[in-house]
Order: C-alpha cells, then sequence, then structure tokens
C-alpha cells in the first residue's frame, strides 16, 4: 500500500478550513442583510386588505403606508418615514399594507367608499385617514421628503 504524502493532508486541512470560514462569512452577510430588509416592518402594524375594515373601526385616525414588502427601491424613503413616525410618537397610528396581495376588489373598494382614486401602480402611497375620512393620499418618489409631504399635524 501507498503511503499518502502529508503535504497532501494538509491541503486537504487548510481546504476545509477555507470552506467553513466562507460558509461562515455567507451566512453572516445573509443574515445582516435579512435584518436590515426587514427592519422597517418589525415594530410596525401589517395588516391584510381583510383586517383594513376593522383596523379603520378601531383607530380612526391613521397612516396606512401601501407597498410591497419584497421590493427595495424605496428603503431610504421607507427608512425617514418610520424614524419620522418615531419622533412624533405616531407609531401606534401607523399600518403597513403588502401591495404585492391587493386585489382588484379592494381597490375598488377603497376608491368607493372612500372617494379616492387609487392607481395601482409600483409606487408606494400613503394614506393619511383622518376620522374614518381619507384626507391624503400620497404617492412617493425615490427622493420625496417626508417632512415636506404627509402633515403629522392633523393628529395631534
Amino acid at each position: 500500500m501507498k503511503d499518502i504524502p502529508r503535504k497532501n493532508y494538509i491541503y486537504v486541512l487548510v481546504l476545509v478550513i477555507c470552506t467553513v470560514i466562507l460558509t461562515l462569512i455567507i451566512c453572516n452577510i445573509y443574515t445582516n442583510k435579512k435584518k436590515d430588509e426587514s427592519e422597517f416592518y418589525k415594530g410596525v402594524n401589517s395588516i391584510t386588505s381583510d383586517e383594513f375594515k376593522d383596523f379603520v373601526t378601531e383607530k380612526s385616525d391613521l397612516i396606512i403606508y401601501i407597498y410591497d414588502k419584497n421590493s427595495d427601491k424605496y428603503e431610504l424613503v421607507e427608512k425617514r418615514l418610520l424614524n419620522l413616525l418615531s419622533e412624533k410618537n405616531l407609531n401606534d397610528r401607523f399600518a403597513y399594507l403588502d401591495k404585492s396581495y391587493l386585489t382588484d376588489d379592494f381597490i375598488d373598494y377603497l376608491n368607493k367608499n372612500y372617494s379616492i382614486d387609487l392607481v395601482y401602480d409600483d409606487k408606494p402611497i400613503i394614506l393619511v385617514i383622518l376620522e374614518n375620512n381619507v384626507l391624503n393620499v400620497i404617492s412617493l418618489e425615490e427622493d420625496t421628503d417626508i417632512n415636506n409631504v404627509v402633515d403629522f399635524g392633523v393628529f395631534e
């Protein structure tokens, strides 16, 4: 039987160690990315279109953020919005509605019952509801300055 040289064992050991280190690095990057992505949705009331009516009935003064949870195109706007809501102590009046699950029937319901013209596109939408009436429908752009768009004073 032929002897295997020691250097081959060293090569295999180095290869295994490199593989483990690379796996840990990739796992860490993935975990951090997922953590950052979900930061906006932590601590935010997340509602479905089915829960919308009950939520609006329960809380008459609301800010509803409608956008596709799987998109990160407006991540900066979302972070600014969260910071502003925290500053104004409005987290309890804020809800997130995932646009990817909206149906045409629900859009029609909103348009009919709240006398608005909600357009289904890829931009996030903020509905400002005061005393069960839609006060404002705001379609956001990537560079939108939240401070200048939403009049949070109506909630004071």
